[in-house]
């Protein structure tokens, strides 16, 4: 399988409404849990669905930022 093939699977494999809600999810989880650095998943994230770059941006930062208020409140 090629890397472009590979590309347009991962990006069917989400639905486009889902997928900056995910993305958030997933930056919550990360800065809660604190095992890797939420930044690399949030480059591959936006470089997968470039179309919809500010709404991954403000879910995933609202994500990071109730994760860090959880984190905080411990």
């Amino acid at each position: 399988m090629r890397i472009t093939s590979m590309r347009i699977d991962l990006r069917r494999a989400i639905p486009a409404r889902a997928y900056p809600l995910m993305v958030g999810v997933i930056a919550l989880v990360l800065t809660v849990s604190m095992t890797i650095p939420f930044a690399s998943i949030l480059i591959v994230a936006v470089l997968l669905r470039r179309d919809q770059w500010k709404e991954i941006v403000v879910v995933s930062s609202l994500g990071s930022a109730t994760g860090a208020v959880e984190n905080a409140a411990w």
